[in-house]
């Protein structure tokens, strides 16, 4: 007999801040380049207000122009190499396997799928000790020459560009080139988006948010319980309603998140029966 196609929850992550504290560059290729977070981060500000250009673009710019200026060579292997040194918060390495025994155990006929959106350089997150537990990773990458050599930004993924890849995964139009704006009933989608978790540390999230929720989803905001800046930012999110749940970040077993991610999968599908 045919094994029963399993219902989907989708788990969706900001990276930045949400799964490792602060950037993903500042512990990798920035201080490859010579470069401190407050310095490369000052130097891409001051880029932007001058250029009038988007932000993601602005920084993967700088990032190849400033490699350049210091006779460095920027590769999809330095890059995985260097995602060695993300470091995580709390629990973050564990808790994939947790959920998804959790789900597993507990919840017969369902199934839970970790995405990444970020706008944080792919071949990083590619590299990094959790890439595996992701069934897919949009974010920013560059195009690389005959060389093997970073010389232009390939895809770039800011925070209202996050937006489309809720619905890619909603519709099951994850490939490049596969047409994302194309109506698709209900009843066909991969999953609904109401069937899915949206988890984000700040002000670039809200779009996400936005979305997930009022489309019968879920968000939820975290914080770096050292930084007294991301409290602010995710107090004043969870008071204005942008999320659902407001968690410092610690992904452990018995935390907050653990907690609350267990919940929502149990009350996804007991909606879904009901």
């Amino acid at each position: 007999m045919a094994e029963m196609k399993k219902e989907t929850i989708v788990l969706l992550y900001d990276f930045d801040g949400t799964l490792c504290p602060g950037s993903m560059q500042d512990t990798t290729i920035l201080p490859e380049l010579g470069f401190t977070g407050d310095e490369f981060w000052g130097m891409v500000n001051t880029e932007r207000k001058a250029s009038g250009g988007d932000s993601t673009l602005t920084y993967m710019y700088v990032l190849l122009r400033e490699a350049k200026a210091r006779g460095k060579v920027i590769t999809r292997e330095l890059f995985n190499t260097l995602a060695a040194k993300i470091k995580f918060y709390k629990g973050v390495e564990e808790y994939f396997t947790r959920i998804n025994n959790f789900v597993n155990i507990n919840m017969k006929g369902w199934e839970v799928k970790h995405y990444v959106l970020s706008s944080g350089i792919k071949e990083l997150i590619e590299g990094c000790a959790i890439a595996k537990e992701f069934s897919n990773v949009f974010a920013c990458e560059y195009f690389y020459d005959k060389d093997g050599n970073a010389s232009f930004p390939k895809y770039s993924v800011n925070y209202t560009d996050k937006t489309q890849y809720i619905f890619r995964i909603s519709k099951g139009r994850e490939k490049p080139g596969q047409n994302v704006n194309e109506i698709v009933p209900a009843h066909e989608r991969a999953v609904p988006i109401a069937n899915m978790l949206y988890i984000g540390d700040g002000m670039t999230d809200i779009p996400c948010m936005k979305i997930v929720r009022e489309n019968g989803g879920k968000a939820m905001v975290v914080y770096d319980a050292q930084d007294e800046f991301s409290i602010k930012i995710s107090e004043a999110m969870a008071r204005d309603k942008r999320a659902d749940f407001f968690c410092a970040a610690d992904y452990s077993a018995g935390s907050k998140i653990d907690t609350v991610v267990k919940q929502v999968v149990l009350n996804i599908a007991a909606r879904n029966i009901l």
